[in-house]
């Protein structure tokens, strides 16, 4: 009992710490609605390539990928960390196995989401464009 209340509690912790190192520049989190808002929070079904994943993104400055063509509640792939300063999000992540990564991402006027999905894994960065679509 006593291992697992200290795994929970090292888990809780370094979501604590997360929380403060991440976070909004501006004051209504690049949502454009003022007041806070951040208009990326939320479940999105991003395109990539020929591939389809659900990404979230959470309000406390952190995503999660999941794997191409797997449900909402399927396996994750990779989490990361954003902010958003402008109507843009700049995330990273790793792809474990894989190296190091990065998105850049705005909302369209029509509410489409466009992300520039970038490999550091490659030698130039390859940067893929994906648009997403709120779910």
């Amino acid at each position: 009992m006593t291992k697992w209340m200290n795994r929970g509690l090292a888990l809780a912790t370094m979501m604590i710490a997360a929380c403060f190192m991440v976070g909004c520049d501006d004051g209504d989190g690049g949502g454009g609605g003022g007041g806070g808002t951040n208009a990326f929070v939320g479940t999105w079904l991003i395109q990539k390539e020929a591939t389809e994943a659900y990404w979230v993104f959470f309000a406390d400055g952190t995503f999660r990928k999941n794997l191409a063509d797997q449900p909402l509640d399927g396996a994750v792939h990779f989490f990361g960390t954003y902010t958003v300063s402008g109507g843009t999000l700049n995330g990273s992540f790793t792809n474990p196995g894989i190296g190091d990564g990065a998105i850049e991402c705005t909302i369209a006027a029509n509410g489409t989401m466009v992300m520039d999905f970038i490999e550091y894994w490659h030698s130039p960065a390859k940067h893929v464009p994906c648009t997403g679509v709120r779910q």
